[in-house]
């Protein structure tokens, strides 16, 4: 489951007649050549000349310029605005080798219940739900996007035809319905060698999929709706998975038991 903006800065500069103090209204005309008496009449047309440059100068550093610096564009509450650190992450196909097929499991945050099995993603029943972690429909292939660096489709390796996540989380039969995701980095969870913890996000929504252990549901929800916390003041929804590769030949009771530990 950034923005900027070139901005122009306009100062008077100290040696154009438009910087000359108010009470020295700037003029083309050579002011000692003025103050010998000589050309007297000249002198009016000095000072209204003075006077329109003068008023150029305010108009020129008032606020309501044509000139005046760009405001950086701003997005309302709510908006769908694109994680500013993406272009400086890992693609999807250096963080999540293609070809291999990855346990999606549920990065906890609510509470430890040490009676559940270790919860998984599983695509194996017609829509994405939890499922314990040895059942089948929990292996998944994580296919990279060529459209978006950090994107990718998902596809369940257990679920037959149907083998595709899509957009309303129900599982397709062919890969151009799948949904387009793209990943965000979480802190580890478990952390065993090769894990990798992830936000999963809805390219098209902006939306997370979240997990809740107590129901076994899967959903997409902005980060407010997913905040919920019940009475007791403890979160009721997961927000992040950890992914855990299927290594062939693997000691299932080895790794299996370290993630029922957590």
């Amino acid at each position: 489951m950034s923005l900027s903006a070139e901005v122009d800065e306009h100062k008077p500069v100290r040696n154009s007649p438009l910087a000359t103090p108010h009470n020295e209204p700037a003029t083309a005309f050579d002011a000692d050549h003025l103050a010998d008496g000589s050309d007297e009449m000249l002198r009016p047309a000095a000072d209204k000349l003075g006077q329109s440059q003068l008023k150029q100068a305010q108009q020129a550093e008032s606020p309501s310029s044509t000139h005046s610096s760009p405001r950086l564009p701003t997005s309302s509450p709510g908006a769908s605005v694109e994680p500013t650190v993406e272009p400086k992450l890992q693609s999807t196909t250096s963080l999540l080798p293609p070809g291999r097929l990855f346990y999606i499991g549920t990065w906890r945050r609510s509470p430890f219940d040490p009676s559940v099995f270790p919860q998984t993603l599983n695509g194996g029943r017609g829509t994405a739900a939890l499922s314990d972690i040895d059942a089948e429909g929990v292996l998944w292939a994580v296919v990279p996007s060529e459209a978006v660096p950090t994107g990718f489709v998902l596809r369940c390796e257990e679920a037959g035809d149907e083998c595709w996540l899509s957009d309303d989380l129900s599982m397709v039969t062919r890969e151009s319905e799948a949904a387009l995701w793209r990943y965000v980095p979480e802190a580890p969870f478990r952390g065993l060698p090769g894990d990798v913890s992830i936000r999963i996000v809805h390219h098209k929504s902006n939306m997370l999929l979240c997990s809740n252990e107590t129901s076994g549901m899967v959903s997409l929800m902005t980060e407010d709706q997913a905040n919920h916390r019940n009475p007791t003041g403890e979160f009721v929804t997961n927000v992040a998975w950890e992914l855990h590769m299927d290594e062939a030949g693997q000691g299932d009771d080895e790794w299996l038991g370290k993630y029922i530990q957590v």
